[in-house]
């Protein structure tokens, strides 16, 4: 799902279904790219009427729901449900190993939301009208025999893949982190936020001497997301010590 065109279809329907049924309507699980197009349709449709929810706070991929101006929309009404797989703690699984099991079940991307990994046990949020089908069907991650239940825990602080990085830049101007980030020129930094593939808080930035903020989040399509942790003050020659929070 990452096409602008789509995403775009999928918010105006979503936005109609809702109103005409008069009842939530959900979409996702997205990625961070997906989310940030849908929320700028939702921006030019000029509707507030909506909330994202990954099962958890600061989820990678999350469902939007949609509803209607009278109706309000609380985390416990999103259709997901928390699988818990534990497997043989002597076993190294990944993501992969996890996400293909999943698709070779015949499951849509679009239905499996965060896949947290920890030793002997992973949990999987999926879309609650899937979740009965995995649970009776999935017993094994490649050749590791698994066991399936579910899981209601509020406790676990979920993980999410990220590096911290400290960098230094001249200034808090967008193409300099960008370019400190992703490791590109500072000319291709540009041409990436003039293109219309960078955004800063879901809203998308043409500028490369937009200045950033503590907290605020950048996404660059194709390459991923980053978050402005932390400013650390100045170096003895002037330049903007950060720490940055980098999604892989």
């Amino acid at each position: 799902m990452n096409s602008e065109d789509n995403i775009s279809v999928l918010v105006r329907d979503a936005l109609r279904l809702s109103d005409l049924r008069n009842k939530p309507y959900f979409i996702g699980f997205l990625n961070s790219e997906d989310l940030d197009l849908a929320l700028n349709e939702l921006k030019s449709e000029s509707s507030d009427s909506y909330l994202v929810w990954g099962g958890y706070p600061d989820s990678e991929r999350s469902l939007v729901g949609f509803v209607p101006p009278s109706i309000s929309l609380e985390p416990e009404q999103f259709p997901i449900n928390v699988v818990k797989i534990q497997f043989p703690k002597q076993y190294e699984l990944t993501h992969r190993d996890f996400l293909g099991a999943l698709m070779s079940l015949g499951i849509k991307r679009s239905c499996v939301g965060d896949i947290c990994i920890l030793p002997g046990e992973a949990y999987v949020m999926l879309k609650s009208d899937i979740s009965d089908y995995v649970v009776s069907q999935l017993d094994k991650i490649g050749r590791v025999g698994v066991k399936l239940s579910y899981d209601d825990i509020p406790h676990l602080v979920f993980k999410n893949d990220t590096t911290l990085l400290n960098i230094t830049v001249s200034s808090l101007r967008l193409d300099g982190i960008v370019s400190a980030v992703y490791k590109l020129s500072r000319e291709k930094s540009s041409q990436a936020i003039r293109s219309g593939i960078v955004s800063v808080n879901h809203s998308v930035k043409l500028s490369p001497s937009c200045m950033l903020k503590e907290g605020d989040s950048v996404i660059v399509r194709g390459k991923g997301k980053c978050v402005v942790v932390e400013l650390l003050g100045e170096s003895k020659k002037g330049r903007k010590r950060l720490i940055i929070k980098k999604y892989r």
